[in-house]
This record gives C-alpha cells, structure tokens and sequence, in this order.
C-alpha cells in the first residue's frame, strides 16, 4: 500500500510502518516519479535531494510493496506569492540568500529582534546552568551574554540599547543593557514588570503584574513610568511595542465581548479598538508592532481559533496573504522599512518562515541560493526582521544546528 500526502510536502506510508516525510523545498506541483519498490536501506538523502527535498525524516519499519507502484510529485517553480514575480530566473524574488549561523556553543537559540545595524538579542542555553539567558550577537554574529541569570532579551533599539526580564526570587525584574552596564527598570512597589519593546526617542513599553490585580499596560518615558488608559471595558491590557512618534500597539481582553483585541494608542491617554478584516468569522487578536510609519502588524484569530498574520494601514486591518493550503500564519517582527516577517504552517503541517512586502508573501526557505553548503538540508521555521545590508535573522534547523538562529545573507 502506498499512502501519499500532497501539498507542501510529501507522505508515504506502507505497510508494517515504514514512513518517510518530505517537506518540499518547491510549493506546487511539476511531475517527479519514485518507484515505490524502493526499501529503506535504498531510500537515501541524496534520492530525495535529486528531487528537490528539503528535509528527509524516516522512522524505522519494514515490509514491501508492490514493485509497480508509482508515486508521481508535481513540484513547481519558486517564488513569492500574491503578487508579482521577477528577479533570478525559479525564485520569483529578487534575491537569493545564503545562510550565515550566528557564532554560540549553546544548545539552543531564540532570537527575539534585529535591528537596522545587524546587533541581535534573544535567549540561549546558558553555558554555566540550566537555564536560557538573555544574550546579544553583534553584528559580525558573534555573542554576548548580557546575563547569566535566567531570562530573555526581547528588544534591541537603533543605538544598541536592550531591554528585557533577569534574574530568579528577589533579583528577578525589568532589565535594560547598554554599553556593558545593567540597569533595573523602575516598578511601582509590588508590581513585576516585563519590557517589550524600546524606541531611543520615545521609551520603553511593556507589561505590569501584580498578585490579584489585572496586568496593565507600562511606558517608560524618561523617569517617569506611566499606565497608559486602556479601552473602555478593558479587565487587563498590556503594550508590545511603540515607534519614535510615541504611538503604542497592544492588546487588551474585553471581558463582556469575550475576546482579546488589537489595540492602538495615539498617546497614552487615547486608546483605540482596532478592527478586524473585512468579513465575518474573526474572534479577536493582537497589534505586536508599530512601523515609524505607523503601520501596525500583529495577528488575529478566527472563530475557529485558527491565527493568521495581519497589517493596519489608516486603522484599515487586512489578513495578510499565504501560500496556497497554508493553515495558519503569525507575525515575528518587523524591519525599519516595514516589512513584515514570521512563519506559517503548511499543508503538510510543518513551519515555514514568511516574508511580507506589501501584498505578497515569500517562503524564505525557496529563496536559498543553491550554491550554499547547506542548500536542501537546512529548515527555515520562522523569519523575525532584517538590518540594513538586507540580512533577514531567522530561525533555522540544520545538520550540526538543531535549533539556532541565522543571517540569511543576499547573495553576491
């Protein structure tokens, strides 16, 4: 017997358990035959590389089949999505990437934010315990861990300032780094703050906490530490992220209508609701970033629970494109254009970083230069900003690099 699973990737399955799962590099389909007779020991990584395999995961099992079976894959050619192609002949786009592993000894890696200079900051595994702390790359990728205390680095800004959340019991609270020097962010007494996001001219946001009270929304703005007003029948709200004219996005929880919803702030004091897209179905969702254009990105969530990544234009909100059979999609971040980047779950079930330019969608993964040593077995899962020289940081999972970050850097 010979099951197969079309879409973005590929599933066979015989009898007795043998399977094998091909993510396909290509979205579409172009006719590709494989006996079926082939066993396990036959069944090679370089058999699925000729095809244009991205990843080759088998499970133990045997049996046979029956040698005149034919499976026929119908990948097509690469590119973006929703709306013009153009650029190197196969990949729809105008730049080929090539990846660049950004230098740590740790296990893990979570990247958080890029900023326009190349300097990253996120979470890896500590070197000394068993925790994930805050760390920085700079921009030649090498690191710095900002803390050897458990916690993350969520946000860096254009002069290399970065804020975050360190620290266990007593010595745990909002952190900020810069220039080698770690500051504790003022908290009024009781309340534990977690920093989202900094703009070098307008300040820090983030969330409040406190034991038996609802989590409010927090600026701060020179010295002073300010709850923006949230909207009206709001039970908690907090704020992720604020651009250079002090304009705030978050997401407050109505509790009389149920859901959470994306919110704008045009200073702290004027709260807006902002609306769902065009259409029935949408549940509620979230603003996570603010372009210095005041374009918003976040998500919003349907009635079926199912997130998909969205912009807002004049208050405007529009569901962001994806890939054909694609079942959900989330933002990441943004770069200091406004371009917008995150992942999505195929048909098949796997994660594929996406890439936003106006009305199109790109799934980075087709866009790997074919002449990088690890083209074809590295898996790109999601995608979260990108600096000046066009380095777009992302998440990837390759050969020796289960889990870590990377430049995909533009091809010469």
């Amino acid at each position: 017997m010979l099951l197969i699973k079309l879409n973005y990737g590929l599933l066979l399955e015989r009898p007795l358990g043998w399977r094998a799962q091909l993510p396909f590099m290509e979205h579409g389909m172009a006719e590709r035959k494989i006996p079926s007779s082939l066993t396990q020991a036959r069944l090679t990584r370089k058999d699925f590389l000729a095809l244009g395999a991205s990843t080759l995961l088998v499970a133990c099992g045997g049996g046979g089949a029956d040698p005149s079976d034919i499976l026929t894959v119908e990948p097509r050619a690469r590119g973006g999505i929703g709306g013009a192609g153009g650029g190197k002949p196969g990949t729809g786009a105008g730049t080929l990437y090539r990846i660049q592993i950004l230098a740590s000894a740790a296990a893990q890696q979570y990247g958080k934010c890029i900023n326009k200079a190349g300097q990253v900051v996120g979470q890896v595994t500590s070197p000394t315990q068993l925790a994930l702390v805050p760390v920085q790359w700079n921009d030649d990728g090498t690191q710095t861990i900002l803390e050897d205390a458990s916690g993350w680095a969520n946000y860096i800004s254009e002069s290399g300032v970065v804020v975050g959340f360190a620290g266990v019991y007593s010595s745990a609270g909002a952190r900020m780094w810069s220039n080698g020097v770690t500051s504790l962010l003022p908290v009024p007494a009781g309340s534990t703050a977690y920093p989202n996001c900094i703009s070098d001219v307008a300040g820090i946001v983030g969330s409040l906490s406190a034991p038996n009270a609802p989590t409010q929304g927090v600026w701060w703005r020179g010295n002073d530490v300010i709850v923006p007003t949230p909207p009206v029948g709001t039970s908690s709200y907090l704020v992720q992220g604020i651009n250079d004219s002090s304009r705030m996005v978050g997401a407050a929880f109505l509790p009389e209508q149920g859901r959470q919803v994306p919110v704008l702030w045009s200073n702290a004091d004027t709260p807006t609701v902002l609306p769902m897209p065009s259409g029935n179905g949408w549940a509620g969702g979230s603003a996570s970033r603010i372009s210095s254009q005041g374009v918003v990105a976040g998500t919003v969530l349907s009635s079926r629970n199912v997130s998909w990544a969205a912009r807002w234009v004049n208050e405007q909100a529009t569901r962001l494109p994806v890939p054909p059979r694609y079942q959900s999609s989330t933002v990441s971040g943004t770069d200091y254009q406004g371009t917008i980047f995150g992942s999505g779950v195929d048909g098949a079930g796997g994660t594929q970083a996406l890439m936003w330019t106006s009305d199109k969608v790109t799934i980075l993964s087709d866009l790997i230069d074919p002449v990088d040593p690890l083209y074809g077995t590295a898996f790109i899962w999601d995608a979260i900003g990108r600096d000046a020289q066009g380095r777009i940081l992302a998440g990837i999972s390759a050969p020796m690099y289960p889990n870590a970050l990377a430049f995909l850097v533009p091809s010469a």
